[in-house]
């Protein structure tokens, strides 16, 4: 499976089925979960995929490709 096969509704639980624990996460100014599974190796171009859940539900996917 992979990060394109999580979609927003699914639980905490469902994500970290598909794609294991994240790297880091952090809570939000109002109170949203943020979860990062990519980082940059550096100052370069990396795929970005972060999930924002409210409740233990994702509320927001970004998946996108970061060009630096």
């Amino acid at each position: 499976q992979g990060f394109c096969h999580v979609n927003v509704g699914m639980s905490e639980q469902q994500v970290y089925d598909l794609v294991g624990a994240p790297l880091d996460t952090w809570t939000n100014m109002d109170s949203s979960v943020s979860m990062r599974w990519s980082k940059s190796p550096g100052d370069t171009n990396f795929r970005c995929r972060v999930l924002e859940f409210v409740n233990g539900i994702v509320k927001e996917k970004h998946a996108e490709y970061y060009v630096d």
